[in-house]
C-alpha cells in the first residue's frame, strides 16, 4: 500500500519533467522524501537521470502504476442499521 507521500512523488514524475525540488514543494529536501525516492528508483518507478538534468525520471513501471490508481473507486459510505444488543 502507497503512502500520500508516495503517490504525490509518482504523480509529480508522470506529470512533470524535472525533478520534486524545494522550489515547488517545501519538504522535498526531507529524508521521508530521499528515502522514498530510494525505493522508488528499486523497485523500477523511476529512472536516474531523468530528462533535462534532473536527478530522477519516470518509467513505465510507473505509468502502468498511475494507471491503477486512477482507476481506483472513490469510497462510497453506506448506512446500515447494525446488529441489536439484548440487554
Amino acid at each position: 500500500m502507497s503512502s500520500p507521500l508516495e503517490i504525490c512523488i509518482a504523480l509529480h514524475y508522470w506529470t512533470t519533467v524535472g525533478d520534486y525540488s524545494p522550489d515547488n514543494v517545501e519538504h522535498a529536501n526531507s529524508s521521508s522524501v530521499k528515502d522514498c525516492l530510494r525505493r522508488m528508483k528499486a523497485c523500477g518507478l523511476l529512472s536516474s537521470p531523468g530528462r533535462d538534468g534532473a536527478n530522477f525520471g519516470s518509467t513505465e513501471a510507473l505509468g502502468v502504476y498511475v494507471e491503477a490508481l486512477c482507476k481506483v473507486n472513490w469510497p462510497v459510505m453506506k448506512w446500515v442499521i447494525p446488529p441489536s444488543v439484548e440487554g
